[in-house]
């Protein structure tokens, strides 16, 4: 079972993932923000509502929700047929000389750097964008440090942890199974060039002796004078 992927669509199968990860964090961090700041109920929608939030909220989250699970299903399933290529293969995974807990936090810290910053602008436009719409003021970087705003900036970074933690959980995983793969496939490579180099020598082997008796023109050596009778 071989699984491959051009390097352009890998690029930008990488870039959607990235994509759908930073709108998922956006809705959550946002969500919890006005849950934190006007609490539930009949004050979150109220206060949901007062910043521009009616007609399309609602629809935007059903959206980033749905594409979220579908790349939660695409990776299950990426997941799983790699392991059964793993499987199949009966290969054996070799002593990693990394330890495995700080390859996870390397991917975290990779993720997180990236997604923290991205969500952050996210909030900051989105924010902006309905203050304008819903009252005709700008309120520019308030929405992050303002005397309201002290859940934005902690709230969003405990989110992005939690999905840059999850991600990079499914990363090393794929990371793993795909060097357990490519490692089993060298391994069987050389066996079968070793068992190549073997025939050819056994070949020559069984072919030089007969050979050396046809080619060669004296068959012996006479025995000497003084032995002859």
């Amino acid at each position: 079972m071989v699984l491959t992927i051009a390097p352009g669509h890998a690029r930008w199968a990488a870039r959607v993932r990235f994509a759908v990860l930073a709108l998922l964090a956006l809705v959550l961090g946002h969500t919890i923000v006005y849950a934190g700041e006007a609490g539930s109920g009949q004050r979150f929608a109220e206060a949901m509502s007062a910043n521009g939030h009616d007609g399309w909220w609602l629809q935007g989250c059903a959206l980033i929700v749905i594409a979220a699970v579908g790349l939660l299903l695409r990776s299950i399933g990426l997941l799983a047929r790699l392991g059964a290529a793993a499987a199949a293969i009966q290969s054996v995974e070799r002593p990693s000389t990394t330890d495995p807990q700080a390859s996870v936090r390397g991917e975290v810290l990779a993720i997180w750097r990236r997604l923290l910053p991205a969500v952050v602008v996210l909030f900051a436009l989105q924010e902006n964008v309905e203050q304008v719409a819903a009252h005709g003021r700008l309120p520019g970087i308030d929405v992050l440090i303002g005397p309201t705003t002290l859940l934005v900036v902690p709230a969003l970074a405990i989110v992005t942890l939690v999905l840059a933690t999850l991600g990079a959980l499914v990363r090393w995983r794929i990371a793993t199974l795909g060097e357990r793969i490519r490692e089993a496939a060298r391994l069987r490579r050389r066996i079968v060039r070793a068992a190549r180099i073997t025939h050819h020598r056994r070949a020559i082997g069984d072919l030089a002796p007969r050979r050396w008796m046809v080619d060669r023109l004296d068959a012996g050596r006479a025995p000497p004078f003084a032995a002859r009778p």
